[in-house]
């Protein structure tokens, strides 16, 4: 009678382990709004399966103190109407913090419902969040990529500048950008040329091409993506325009680029991050960053582009936030870590939040590469901040 009682106090205690342990390895879901359909998905992809790649790696190495990491993937169909929609659902499910949206309508659609919390971490670098705001943004801001650019044009000797850009909400914000810049003294011995627009959907840019071809340009800048980048080399080339093009990080992707390369200009620059730059890079803490970033994608059918990074680093800032605070950690707790988060270095670059600005980046994390359309190969043209590269030199 003793050893079934003793037997029955064992299950009972080996049934509360068991059930302990099992709480104790749920996983810790965080909600991610990203376009996997609609005019971004080819964007919306790439982030997805970046961070799908992160979860892989950080469940390999533990989770988040022990505990699964989940994302669960919410698709806004490239809309910012949809975006709200989704987050509105997910407000209801009271999570301590969220990632996306990930372009820049999304992110401004989104970020009202976040004011009292959650964290939300938006993956556009264009999304410009309000200081000390429960939103945050990935990569360098624009503001930081356009004074990259624009030393770059003073460097390269660059001094006439067209541009030509979509109408959706990053070509605004890029051109309200450049404007901004455009009227700094340190700029006034540039040219720059009205903004040349076309719509996302817009399947020819003839009348545009034209224009910028009588205005003679040394370079063109635009903030374009997919298609509509796309749309306009076709139409620059067949207007007999070859002059240096400087594009955005997110057409940065080598089998996007061999589609379009029967009509490349012969020099093609894309703003990019510092693992792009991985082999100049000292031993250090921010090499380290990069090689586990590149350990993580080893072995994986995706190739990595600015995207992956533009996901993979607030995964990381936030899963960092959540092993140090603990899973129950609220988001007035994660909010007030990221805000006096600095020398924290991850795939872009290395992040200080307190230097005033909700992106964590500054100018030295925005380099350029150049584009080989042989071997469908990316190079450094810059190091960090658009100082060019002297071929020759480390």
């Amino acid at each position: 009678m003793r050893f079934r009682l003793a037997a029955a106090v064992f299950a009972l205690f080996a049934l509360g382990v068991r059930s302990e342990g099992a709480r104790a390895a749920e996983p810790y879901v965080i909600p991610v709004i990203v376009e996997l359909t609609g005019a971004n998905a080819y964007a919306g992809s790439t982030y997805r399966d970046a961070l799908v790649i992160f979860q892989r790696y950080t469940n390999q190495n533990g989770g988040i103190n022990g505990r699964p990491l989940q994302f669960n993937f919410l698709d806004d169909e490239s809309s910012p109407q949809v975006a709200v929609a989704l987050a509105t659902q997910v407000l209801t499910q009271h999570p301590a913090v969220v990632i996306g949206g990930t372009q820049t309508a999304t992110c401004a659609a989104v970020a009202p419902l976040m004011v009292n919390g959650p964290l939300d971490f938006c993956i556009s670098p264009a999304y410009q969040p309000p200081l000390k705001s429960f939103v945050f943004a990935t990569s360098a801001s624009l503001s930081d990529i356009v004074t990259a650019h624009l030393r770059f044009a003073h460097l390269m000797g660059y001094h006439r500048i067209a541009t030509i850009d979509t109408t959706d909400a990053t070509g605004q914000v890029s051109e309200r950008t450049y404007a901004a810049a455009e009227a700094l003294p340190e700029n006034r011995d540039l040219t720059f040329f009205p903004v040349e627009h076309l719509n996302v959907t817009d399947l020819t840019a003839n009348a545009q091409a034209s224009r910028i071809k009588a205005e003679h340009p040394d370079i063109i800048v635009s903030s374009s993506a997919g298609p509509a980048f796309g749309t306009a080399l076709r139409s620059l080339h067949d207007a007999g325009v070859d002059v240096p093009f400087m594009a955005s990080a997110a057409n940065l992707d080598a089998r996007l680029l061999a589609q379009y390369r029967s009509f490349m200009p012969r020099t093609i620059y894309f703003n990019s991050v510092l693992f792009f730059a991985r082999d100049r890079i000292k031993r250090g803490p921010q090499r380290t960053a990069i090689d586990t970033f590149y350990d993580a994608f080893k072995g994986n059918e995706q190739t990595m582009t600015p995207g992956s990074g533009f996901a993979w680093d607030p995964a990381l800032i936030v899963t960092s936030a959540l092993r140090k605070l603990g899973t129950n950690a609220t988001a007035d707790q994660l909010h007030d870590y990221i805000e006096n988060l600095r020398s924290f270095p991850a795939a872009s670059g290395t992040y200080d939040f307190t230097r005033g600005d909700q992106h964590g980046l500054s100018t030295d994390a925005v380099i350029f590469l150049t584009y080989n359309s042989v071997d469908n190969s990316f190079v450094p043209a810059t190091t960090g901040g658009g100082v060019p590269i002297r071929r020759g030199t480390s």
